[in-house]
């Protein structure tokens, strides 16, 4: 994995149906919302927790993934 390139901060809202409704500040007219299950966070979390989220670029994965799905698309063409 590549290094980190950016951390998100977000506020845990409220729950609903088992998830979590995170809000996500980016200025002060641009708020969006992630709706995350509650069986990924941890478990004494609660309304206004902050959340970091670490985003990367898994350049690794991102190439074994398109190798999979051209792999896949081989076999397909093949079995005509």
């Amino acid at each position: 994995m590549s290094k980190l390139n950016y951390q998100l901060i977000a506020v845990v809202d409220r729950f609903e149906d088992g998830q979590a409704v995170c809000k996500f500040e980016f200025s002060s007219n641009n708020l969006k919302e992630l709706v995350i299950p509650r069986r990924y966070l941890p478990k004494d979390i609660s309304e206004g927790a902050v959340l970091h989220f670490e985003v990367y670029n898994d350049k690794e994965s991102s190439e074994r993934r398109k190798n999979l799905a051209r792999q896949v698309l081989e076999e397909i063409l093949k079995a005509d």
